[in-house]
């Protein structure tokens, strides 16, 4: 589902959304030095949610599901090349693992794994601050 965005509150609605993507990726960095790892995943995967949300606020969007917000961020970033599809295939990964993180009984993800999360979300939050202002 689709949302505008007064256009007014943009710039606001985009520095808040990086500003908790920034949180939740020192909160994923904090859990994994402490061997958290999943909890580490989790935090990681919402710091890039919140930033594909700041994306979309840049085109006066939003959406009400996770699934939503990857269906737009493709569309409008992905397709039109504006953003690198690896991009997007990292958000789909990432989403996968969070539910694996927080639901799934038997999954303990690895440093590895972890860490490789903690550097995609870090680029995308780098990638979009220098590439999008509102």
């Amino acid at each position: 589902m689709r949302f505008k965005i007064d256009p007014k509150n943009k710039k606001r609605q985009f520095d808040i959304l990086i500003s908790r993507a920034e949180e939740r990726l020192e909160e994923a960095k904090i859990l994994f030095q402490k061997e958290h790892c999943n909890g580490a995943v989790s935090r990681a995967y919402y710091s890039f949610f919140e930033t594909a949300h700041a994306v979309l606020i840049t085109k006066g969007m939003t959406a009400k599901t996770h699934a939503g917000l990857i269906a737009l961020f493709s569309l409008h970033f992905i397709k039109t090349k504006k953003i690198p599809l690896k991009f997007v295939r990292f958000f789909k990964q990432a989403k996968e693992a969070r539910e694996e993180a927080d639901y799934g009984l038997l999954k303990k993800f690895t440093k590895k794994e972890t860490e490789k999360i903690i550097e995609t979300a870090k680029e995308f939050i780098k990638l979009v601050k220098s590439k999008f202002k509102v």
